[in-house]
């Protein structure tokens, strides 16, 4: 996960389908570090916003069925090279 850039495909509310897909976030790029850091470097569609990069702490539990992200817990439901799908607790 830490050897590569992600792009964000989809984010979708599992209860009911609803598609939150936000265009301004298809061209960011997010980048996993082994030092437990999650850096969002922002795309040319901005959408206005002024910030061109953040960073968050991310951490997975031992076994990598959980990955926590700026304190928020979520289930690991795949992770392969090329794909990583999570959802809320």
């Amino acid at each position: 996960m830490t050897e590569k850039n992600w792009r964000l495909i989809s984010i979708v509310d599992l209860n009911d389908g609803q598609d939150f897909n936000n265009p301004c976030n298809a061209d960011n790029i997010y980048t996993f570090t082994l030092g437990n850091k999650l850096y969002t470097h922002v795309g040319g569609d901005n959408c206005g916003d002024t910030e061109s990069s953040s960073a968050v702490n991310w951490s997975f539990s031992a076994d990598e069925k959980m990955i926590s992200i700026s304190g928020n817990d979520f289930v690991v439901s795949k992770l392969t090279e090329d794909s990583l799908v999570y959802k809320a607790i």
